[in-house]
């Protein structure tokens, strides 16, 4: 088989052993999902999930900051 960009031919042994990465990973288990507390409300949140809560906490002083520059006087 060639390569459609360069032309150049690329193995068989090469195509199997990628094929055969992917189809592990399709079947493998995802990986358990790492829960961390929040430093704010001690809420438990994946990683994912806590960059975006800290951003929102209630409790967080900085959003707290932000909401009271935003009450019109």
């Amino acid at each position: 088989m060639n390569c459609p960009h360069c032309h150049k031919h690329i193995s068989t042994e090469l195509i199997r052993s990628v094929v055969a990465k992917l189809n592990r990973a399709k079947t493998e288990p995802p990986h358990p999902k790492i829960l961390a507390p929040c430093p704010h409300c001690g809420g438990m949140k994946g990683v994912a999930d806590l960059r975006k809560h800290l951003a929102r906490c209630e409790k967080n002083p900085r959003v707290i900051a932000r909401a009271a520059k935003r009450v019109p006087t």
